[in-house]
């Protein structure tokens, strides 16, 4: 499968995540981005890349084990200032209107807590972490490093 990001946004941005919440989207079941804003509406149906940031949240961890996923790495295993995979944000909703899943049927999910909830679909994990700081926001990647990123997914 090849991947296209550089369309109409001109390259490939990104969204910098809190660890461990990259790894309950990329290996687990979260298919919800949580946000005080809504992307703006050109995002949707794009890719983004997601970017594992340096902060870890312990709190996340026991919320993710109630919710029966425990992340595959540690604190210090975990991929950091990483850009770590590739989402598309297929739907955005604020809580408390409607929800959706993959296949278009409404339901309710715990991982959904807003204020905006986007849907991520066509995850994909990259086979190496590429290095990089990341930003408030969506942000652009620089040109290098998207073309890291985008050689473990052509």
């Amino acid at each position: 499968m090849s991947y296209n990001l550089a369309g109409a946004l001109g390259g490939i941005n990104a969204l910098t995540l809190i660890r461990p919440w990259d790894q309950s989207i990329l290996v687990g079941p979260k298919r919800i981005e949580n946000r005080k804003w809504a992307p703006p509406t050109r995002f949707l149906g794009q890719q983004i890349a997601l970017h594992a940031g340096e902060k870890w949240d312990e709190n996340a961890v026991r919320f993710m084990a109630k919710h029966g996923f425990v992340p595959p790495c540690s604190r210090d295993e975990s991929p950091r200032q990483a850009i770590v995979g590739l989402v598309t944000i297929a739907h955005v909703w604020e809580k408390g209107t409607m929800h959706f899943s993959e296949d278009g049927h409404d339901y309710a999910s715990p991982w959904a807590f807003g204020p905006y909830c986007w849907f991520l679909s066509s995850i994909t994990p990259l086979r190496t972490p590429v290095p990089c700081k990341g930003a408030l926001g969506l942000w652009r990647v620089p040109d290098d490093l998207a073309k890291m990123v985008l050689s473990q997914v052509a």
